[in-house]
């Protein structure tokens, strides 16, 4: 093809050109200035203006020639050229740069899938990038624009293409867009995301319960019930963790649902089928009555730091399994775990570490002889830190907010707090502030001190 000189003036940077924002153009001008223009631009004429033309490969020659005022510049105009190939071939000139911006390689993806109908397979064969890579740019490409380009140029947050990755654990995209908006670094990000995902999974899975309890007839219960949940009031006919998958139908026991009516409700997680209790009432003494409003209250208080001790879990599972950024010093993390272990005289054995990495108890009849020995496996491969964690998330499973009388316990939330701390440095925080109430022994469930004196 001819090499021709053309003039700067006519010509302009491509409009759908990938890259929007250029490094290093000062060294470049300083460059060209000094040794001339090395390369020739490849150009397409403007269809819209005769003697315009835009640049499809040189771009940033462009602009850097520019920028010290040379008035033309060695080009090649190519004819054959339609858009879909113009658009791929800057895709691809700029991606063997490898300094495109995440928003802008997502953009550049999203136009050709979009705008040109290339297909996933072939934006990979054309960029050399995998198919998994070009699908997690393209999801990428559906979060808001403004929002994400403000998180890349800001270098304080750190944003990493495995933190967007920890988004697309979330199917909402509105919810995803909010989880980016409100994050305050990268480990904020990662820590909401995989509380989102988490919510976002058991609202799904409560509307697929609610689905299978109207097949049935069992209706929603009343409002009174949520308050009446621990009183003698309710049966629970049967209950479902909302984390877990749904089953196909509803297994109720025979003997305590047959001809009874009904109900089911959401409480911390689990989905419940409850009936009114049936049984004849009889005049409690004062101390029963004292008694069984004790018992409804420490019920409670387990059932709160419960929800806490599980959102925590799930934290720690993702630090395990590397969802959640690594900390690069973690000396202070070593010594509040070694100050928790050694609070809580804890229990050093492999069954515990398996555990927590199962979330369940290894021996439990729903674990598998498989599944045990795996979590065996992986348990004894951890580094020595992830096994501390595993150790000290057990142990805050076991640990009471409040004695018998239902006073705080502030040695055990020194505990608990010193777990946490260690924690933080991932970016972990409190679920809802019910639970900072709870472990700062600020909440209206705790008897205090005061009045246990009169």
């Amino acid at each position: 093809m001819e090499v021709v000189d053309l003039r700067i003036e006519d010509l302009r940077i491509h409009p759908k050109n990938v890259r929007k924002k250029y490094d290093g153009i000062d060294e470049l001008a300083s460059s060209i200035k000094e040794k001339g223009m090395l390369q020739n631009l490849t150009v397409v004429r403007d269809p819209e203006e005769e003697g315009k033309y835009f640049v499809v490969i040189g771009n940033r020659r462009l602009t850097a020639a520019k920028k010290i005022g040379i008035e033309s510049v060695p080009c090649i105009i190519v004819d054959e050229m339609d858009e879909k190939s113009q658009v791929t071939t800057m895709l691809t000139e700029n991606m063997n740069r490898k300094d495109l911006r995440v928003y802008e390689e997502a953009e550049a993806m999203q136009m050709c899938f979009e705008d040109f109908g290339i297909s996933v397979e072939d934006i990979s064969k054309e960029t050399g990038l995998s198919k998994t890579t070009v699908n997690h740019r393209l999801n990428v490409a559906k979060l808001d624009q403004d929002e994400l380009k403000k998180k890349v140029e800001d270098e304080e947050f750190q944003l990493t293409m495995t933190d967007l990755q920890s988004l697309e654990k979330i199917e909402n995209t509105e919810t995803r867009n909010k989880v980016l908006k409100e994050s305050q670094n990268s480990r904020d990000l990662s820590a909401r995301a995989i509380r989102a995902a988490k919510e976002e999974l058991e609202n799904k899975h409560e509307r697929e319960f609610i689905a299978l309890c109207e097949k049935r007839g069992i209706e929603e219960a009343p409002e009174e019930a949520q308050d009446q949940f621990y009183s003698n009031k309710w049966d629970r006919i049967a209950d479902w963790r909302l984390e877990d998958n749904v089953p196909k139908r509803l297994k109720l026991d025979k003997e305590k649902s047959e001809n009874r009516k009904l109900f089911y409700l959401k409480r911390y997680g689990t989905f419940y089928v409850i009936a009114k209790h049936e049984k004849e009432k009889r005049v409690l003494s004062d101390w029963e009555i004292e008694e069984k409003k004790r018992k409804k209250t420490e019920r409670e208080i387990k059932a709160k730091y419960k929800a806490i001790w599980e959102d925590m879990g799930n934290f720690v599972r993702s630090i395990i399994d590397g969802s959640t950024k690594p900390v690069k010093d973690t000396t202070n993390i070593e010594e509040g775990l070694w100050q928790t272990m050694l609070r809580r005289n804890a229990y050093l054995g492999k069954s515990r570490i398996a555990e927590a990495l199962l979330g369940k108890d290894v021996y439990a009849k729903s674990v598998e002889p498989e599944e045990r020995e795996k979590a065996f496996e992986q348990a004894e491969k951890l580094s020595s830190l992830h096994q501390k964690i595993a150790i000290c998330y057990m142990e805050m499973k076991t640990l009471d907010l409040a004695d018998y009388r239902l006073m705080y316990k502030s040695e055990s939330a020194d505990i608990l707090k010193t777990f946490f701390g260690c924690l933080q440095e991932y970016g972990y925080s409190w679920p809802d502030e019910e639970s900072i109430r709870l472990v700062e022994g600020e909440h209206e469930l705790y008897i205090k001190q005061e009045k246990e004196e009169e």
